[in-house]
């Protein structure tokens, strides 16, 4: 009853503090509300619903905690809106958006099919040493999207994210064919997050950039839609390479099972955690893709590894385990309640001072940017956030280094006119 009614309390504070957004930046897509609203509306069905069906409930502390992080967020959001605050901006995007399009269609379709042969090439790779059977087992896993090959891959994101939304303003059959072959060589890796995340991305691009002026509500239906489908679909592939497509179909209720214990225990596992653990893990496990990245350049082969306990399984229910806990999972193990708080401040003037860039000038580079941190906010805040998760940083810089080339692109074409 106690968590009920916590919850209730911080629904309606934030539900205020919402409006007040929505009245600055009249959209209820903001950084604020991306980050918070998914993990309060799971914490509301897990403890109204759910626990009747085996599961803890989102504890007190886990809601306070999340609550005040998602606050002090706010803040800075606010303070950084009083100075950079966005004027009405008259000129249609849409139409810029197919000039751009038009020009730089055949780089960026040059760019995505490099990630596509990579993708292809590491495939039959891998599946000529392990077989067909073993796609999504924990070898392939391994072995996918690792090395040069994987990298090219990821730098196909980009491309991948700004032809599908080309898909809005014109109609090309081999941009539609490229976009396909993009999609299933992600899906293949079984990993949530990188084909999840593009998707979202998208669809935040679309909403912010005025490429869709109507029906938002039928297109974010679509966005979900498609987002549960590939996080169903992830599982039903990675169990039917283990048991056979048959005995998984025989089982389908227990994958749908399985699937929504991922997708509701972040909540849950993060009231565990700070119910029972302190933090006791590095702050240098939280940034381990850059210390790695800093080290590599460096011509440093000893990488920071992060022990194998800081993923532990973590019981959410009656024979229910999870490796997953909301980032702030991540964030508290590392540097603790204070931490916390310093992490939502530095985390917010970033989010906020490119969102609100990206609304004010309306530049391609920074609104695919903010898209890209709302969707890793979006999922990350309700889901879980790993330490060797490359994707988040990697295709953050690729986004700058495709738009790079781009304009050099353009460049060396003018000079040829």
């Amino acid at each position: 009853m106690e968590n009920i009614f916590l919850l209730i309390i911080i629904i309606l504070v934030i539900f205020i503090l919402s409006l007040i957004e929505y009245k600055e930046y009249r959209s209820i897509l903001t950084p604020f509300n991306v980050l918070v609203w998914p993990y309060l509306l799971i914490a509301l069905y897990v403890n109204l619903f759910a626990i009747r069906g085996g599961y803890f409930p989102v504890t007190a502390k886990s809601i306070f905690f999340v609550g005040l992080n998602a606050i002090v967020f706010w803040l800075v959001g606010q303070n950084i809106w009083l100075c950079i605050r966005s004027k009405k901006y008259t000129r249609d995007f849409s139409e810029r958006f197919k000039i751009f399009i038009v020009k730089n269609r055949n780089p960026l379709l040059f760019i995505l099919w490099i990630a596509i042969l990579a993708s292809a090439i590491q495939f039959f790779q891998i599946v000529a040493k392990i077989g067909i059977r073993e796609i999504g087992g924990e070898v392939f896993d391994i072995m996918y999207s690792r090395g040069i090959l994987g990298h090219l891959a990821l730098l196909g994101y980009p491309s991948f994210m700004l032809l599908s939304l080309s898909c809005f303003v014109i109609r090309d059959k081999i941009v539609g064919l490229s976009i396909l072959f993009m999609s299933f060589a992600i899906l293949v890796s079984q990993v949530k997050y990188h084909l999840i995340l593009p998707v979202v991305a998208i669809f935040y691009f679309a909403v912010l950039s005025k490429i869709i002026k109507k029906s938002v509500i039928k297109h974010l239906s679509v966005t979900i839609i498609i987002v549960m489908a590939i996080y169903f679909l992830s599982y039903f592939i990675g169990f039917s390479t283990t048991s056979g497509y048959m005995h998984t179909l025989e089982t389908f209720n227990f994958l749908i099972e399985h699937a929504k214990l991922y997708l509701i225990g972040g909540p849950i596992a993060l009231g565990v955690v700070l119910d029972r653990y302190e933090y006791s893990l590095p702050w240098k496990a939280m940034f381990q893709v850059p210390i790695n990245i800093y080290r590599w350049l460096g011509g440093s082969h000893n990488l920071y590894r992060t022990s194998k306990s800081a993923v532990d399984y973590i019981s959410v229910g009656d024979k229910k385990m999870t490796n997953v806990g909301t980032m702030f999972k991540v964030v508290y193990m590392c540097i603790g309640f204070q931490g916390s708080i310093l992490f939502m401040v530095v985390l917010g003037i970033l989010v906020y001072v490119i969102y609100n860039l990206a609304l004010k000038r309306k530049t391609i580079l920074l609104i695919l940017l903010s898209s890209w941190l709302l969707s890793i906010l979006t999922f990350c805040g309700f889901f879980g956030y790993y330490f060797n998760l490359l994707l988040i940083f990697e295709v953050s810089f690729d986004i700058i280094f495709t738009l790079f080339l781009i304009f050099i692109y353009q460049s060396f074409n003018l000079k040829l006119y």
